[in-house]
């Protein structure tokens, strides 16, 4: 996750907690079209080059989509995923590639 700078977080923060709070009170969060909608128009509006999309661009794009995903693995995904083996036990052995 891009870690920025704490001022440069508080010109955007109040913005995206009003989205946010906009989002869950009116749609609900647990609509996931409009959550899909949502981001991609944020993040296209947010890249939009000012000559038009290029290859190079879009690439950049879906780099930025990559790494926020990433970062929602590492920081909840796998907390999630450590804390049921604990509770539930590990898998006995992992079944071979070859196997059929």
């Amino acid at each position: 996750m891009p870690y920025i700078k704490e001022e440069n977080r508080n010109k955007i923060d109040y913005a995206i907690e009003e989205l946010v709070e906009q989002f869950r009170n009116e749609i609900g969060w647990s609509d996931t079209g409009a959550a899909n909608y949502t981001i991609t128009r944020v993040i296209l509006g947010c890249m939009k080059p000012v000559n038009g999309w290029t290859y190079d661009s879009l690439s950049d794009v879906i780099k930025t989509l990559e790494c926020a995903k990433l970062e929602i693995i590492r920081r909840l995904l796998d907390k999630h995923e450590n804390n049921a083996i604990i509770k539930n036990g590990d898998l006995n052995e992992f079944p071979s590639m070859t196997d059929h």
